[in-house]
């Protein structure tokens, strides 16, 4: 891949990688780091990206609402998710404010899920919880996992990009501009 040469190239690039992650199970962004801090610690874990939406500025996962992780979205702390494109040899760092789906949404998104993909949000303990044996115990019930089940959109704001590539690396920051509804380019030291 041709290394970047401006910001309109940059910004095609996301929107059609973002894209193509939401829709393609094997492309590399699918499967995407999230970070949050916790007792001044990061705290990482991948999670599935479920949609994305360059326009909207918008990346949604879902996750159980007794995770770790939740304590960090609920005070509405900034998340940071890190994507790699290992063929492209493209790394993105970017900043959301998550916010929970309504439940609405919700129950549409949950009642559409296969019975197979519930059964994660209908464990009795909460993810993390120490188990006695290597056997988590389900409530057999696909409804109890809705209580659990939780969607969270995260409106990003500011995101990073370098491009690793021999004939020289590019690195750029953008970050959203809410006065012009513009994103706001500058290059970086890679």
């Amino acid at each position: 891949m041709d290394p970047f040469s401006d910001f309109e190239q940059i910004t095609d690039y996301l929107r059609d990688q973002f894209t193509k992650a939401a829709h393609q199970k094997r492309h590399p962004w699918r499967l995407v780091t999230l970070a949050t801090v916790a007792d001044g610690v990061a705290q990482q874990r991948t999670v599935v990206l479920r949609r994305a939406n360059w326009t909207e500025r918008s990346l949604r996962f879902y996750t159980d609402a007794r995770s770790a992780k939740m304590e960090a979205i609920r005070a509405g702390q900034l998340l940071s998710f890190l994507f790699y494109h290992p063929r492209h040899q493209v790394q993105v760092r970017l900043l959301a404010q998550p916010t929970l789906a309504d439940e609405t949404t919700k129950r549409a998104i949950y009642n559409g899920l296969p019975l197979h993909a519930t059964r994660d949000y209908r464990t009795q303990l909460a993810p993390g919880a120490e188990l006695k044996a290597d056997n988590p115990t389900y409530v057999s019930d696909p409804a109890a996992g809705f209580a659990n089940f939780t969607i969270v959109e995260n409106t990003f704001t500011e995101l990073e990009i370098l491009q690793l590539n021999r004939s020289g690396h590019r690195r750029a920051r953008l970050n959203w501009s809410e006065d012009t509804a513009q994103w706001q380019s500058n290059w970086l030291v890679p």
